[in-house]
C-alpha cells in the first residue's frame, strides 16, 4: 500500500537525518541504539510498536484529554498524573516573522490571550533581523494550556517561523521546592540528560550550536549548585536547567527544548516539566534506563509521554528501521 505524503516526508526526514550523522557521534550512537534487537532496552517499547511508529500508524497520537485509546496506554503506561492547578507554569517561545507592532497590537485587541506580552531577543536572528519572544504571564492547570494554545495558533496563522535559533523555555514554580527540591530537579534532570536528548533536536543537544543558550549541565553544574545550597546559583542561567530563576521569579526554567509553534509539542514540554518539579516535591527516587521508563517514573500524562515516545524515534530512529 503507498504511504501518504505526511508519512512519505517524514521516513524521508528520518533516513536523510540518519545518512548526515551516521558517521558523527551521535548518529553512530543512535544507529546502534535503535535497532530492532535493543529498542525495547532503550527506549521500553516492542520491536513491532516502534516498527508502528516508524510507519506512521502510533506517531504524534492527537491530545485529547477525552479520548484516550488503548494503543496510547499501552505506549505510555497507564501510571499518569492529570496537570493540576497547584504548580504554575509560564512560557517563552522565541519566533521570528512578524513586526513587533503587529504583535503588540494583537496583544491590544484581545486576539492573543490576555496577560502576555512580547520583548525583543537578540538571541533570536536570520531573515530581514532578530527576532522576538512572546511571554505568558503565570498560567495553571488545563485552562493555561489552553491559553498556550491560542498563543501558538495566533503565531503560526499570522506568520511567524521558527529556525535553529530560537527555544522553548518553560518557567515551573517551585517556592514548595526550596533550594534542595531544585537541586533535586537538575540532579534528576543530568542523570537522565541522554535519555531527554532524545526528546530535542539534534542542535539542542550538547556541542551543538543551538546550545549556546541552554548547554547540558555537568556534573560540575551540579556540584557547584548543591555547594552553594541555600543561596541556589549557577556560574550561569544559559543551561538545560536554570536554577538561577529561582531567586529572580520562584521558579526553575527548563530551556534545552527547540524552538516550536507547535502545540503538541509545548504542551508535552510543559507535562514533562511538570512531572519532574512534582517527582523532586515528593522526593520520588528517579533512576531508568529507558524512555518510557523514565516518563512513566515521572507520571506523565498518557498523551503526552504517547508523544513524547513517537517524537523520539521520529529524531533518532536508523533509517534501517524505517518501514516503506
Amino acid at each position: 500500500m503507498p504511504q501518504n505524503t505526511a508519512t512519505a516526508a517524514r521516513n524521508q526526514e528520518i533516513r536523510a537525518w540518519a545518512d548526515t550523522n551516521a558517521t558523527t557521534t551521535y548518529g553512530a550512537t543512535y544507529r546502534a541504539e535503535f535497532t530492532a534487537s535493543n529498542c525495547t532496552a532503550a527506549i521500553g517499547l516492542s520491536t513491532t510498536t516502534v516498527a508502528n511508529i516508524l510507519r506512521g500508524r502510533d506517531l504524534n497520537p492527537p491530545p485529547s484529554m477525552s479520548n484516550r485509546s488503548s494503543r496510547r496506554r499501552a505506549l505510555a503506561g497507564s501510571a499518569s498524573r492529570a496537570l493540576g492547578d497547584s504548580r504554575r507554569f509560564g512560557v517563552e517561545i522565541e519566533f521570528l516573522g512578524i513586526a513587533r507592532t503587529r504583535v503588540e497590537a494583537a496583544l491590544r485587541s484581545g486576539d492573543l490571550p490576555s496577560g502576555w506580552s512580547v520583548k525583543s531577543d537578540l538571541s533570536v536572528h536570520g531573515g530581514s533581523g532578530y527576532g522576538l519572544e512572546l511571554v505568558s504571564p503565570p498560567l495553571r492547570g488545563e485552562d493555561g494550556i489552553d491559553s498556550v494554545r491560542r498563543a501558538c495558533r495566533w503565531l503560526r496563522e499570522n506568520g511567524a517561523s521558527v529556525n535553529s535559533s530560537c527555544g522553548l523555555h518553560v518557567h515551573h514554580e517551585a517556592r514548595d521546592l526550596g533550594a534542595p527540591g531544585i537541586a533535586r530537579v537538575a540532579r534528576i534532570y543530568t542523570d537522565h540528560q541522554e535519555l531527554l536528548n532524545w526528546l530535542v533536536s539534534p542542535s539542542r543537544r550538547g556541542g551543538a550550536s543551538g546550545t549556546t543558550f541552554a548547554q547540558p549541565m555537568a556534573r560540575r553544574d551540579i556540584e557547584f549548585t548543591e555547594s552553594h545550597l541555600p543561596s541556589l546559583v549557577a556560574h550561569t542561567r544559559y543551561l538545560a536547567v536554570n536554577v538561577n530563576s529561582y531567586g529572580r521569579h520562584g521558579t526553575v526554567e527548563l530551556r534545552q527544548h527547540q524552538g516550536t509553534l507547535n502545540t503538541q509539542k509545548v504542551e508535552a514540554w510543559i507535562r514533562l516539566g511538570q512531572g519532574l518539579c512534582d517527582a523532586a516535591a515528593e522526593q520520588t527516587r528517579v533512576s531508568e534506563t529507558g524512555l518510557r521508563g523514565l516518563l512513566q517514573r515521572l507520571r506523565v500524562d498518557e498523551d503526552a509521554a504517547a508523544f513524547l515516545l513517537g517524537r523520539a524515534l521520529q529524531f533518532n530512529a536508523p533509517s534501517s528501521a524505517v518501514g516503506s
